[in-house]
């Protein structure tokens, strides 16, 4: 794939998908130290470029300081193609467990209620507000152990350091200028997320 040919089965699964989960057509790519990458393509029914402002948002994501997995832009077969490097297989045949909520006693009960709350329906001590924007997440500070104050400058910086490092991720990940100046202020910090 990165050396730019297809195997058959390759080329099958960029036209049709592979069932590991998800709304866009995917496959396992294994490289040549035997690291997994899921690929993630590009549909021509794209109205933007949709798998590289995924891997631009996983490049800021890193340079706001939140762990995520390495992220590469290649070309196949004519299209865009996501290559997320998957944390669960370290390459030598081995499957990384994850056992870090199976072992709640090394968190404190904060921790275990943020990953336990991720995508779940409102408690009674929570206001149900799910929106992205400031707003949501300084009121939701003392949930996460949070003062209001520090909910509020870990949001500005991540905000300052995105907008500081988007033209610089915009072009590793191969969106165009145009590209980029549409995505930035729509797609990327939008003006409501930060109200």
């Amino acid at each position: 794939l990165v050396a730019g040919t297809l195997s058959p089965e390759l080329a099958e699964a960029l036209q049709y998908g592979m069932a590991i989960g998800g709304a866009r057509p995917k496959a396992v790519i294994v490289d040549e130290d035997g690291g997994e990458w899921v690929a993630k393509f590009s549909l021509s029914t794209d109205l933007y470029p949709v798998v590289k402002a995924e891997a631009a948002g996983m490049r800021l994501a890193a340079r706001v300081g939140i762990d995520v997995p390495d992220v590469r832009v290649v070309t196949a077969g004519g299209r865009d193609v996501l290559l997320v490097r998957r944390f669960d297989r370290p390459g030598d045949g081995t499957r990384r467990m994850m056992v870090y909520d199976l072992l709640p006693h090394l968190r404190t009960s904060y921790e275990v209620r943020q990953a336990m709350d991720i995508g779940r329906a409102p408690t009674p001590d929570q206001s149900g507000d799910r929106d992205s924007k400031r707003t949501t997440c300084v009121n939701a500070a003392g949930e996460y152990n949070l003062s209001g104050r520090e909910a509020a400058e870990i949001f500005d910086r991540q905000i300052d350091v995105i907008a500081e490092s988007w033209r610089d991720v915009a072009d590793e990940v191969g969106l165009t200028r145009e590209q980029a100046d549409s995505l930035f202020g729509t797609t990327v910090l939008p003006s409501y997320a930060l109200t």
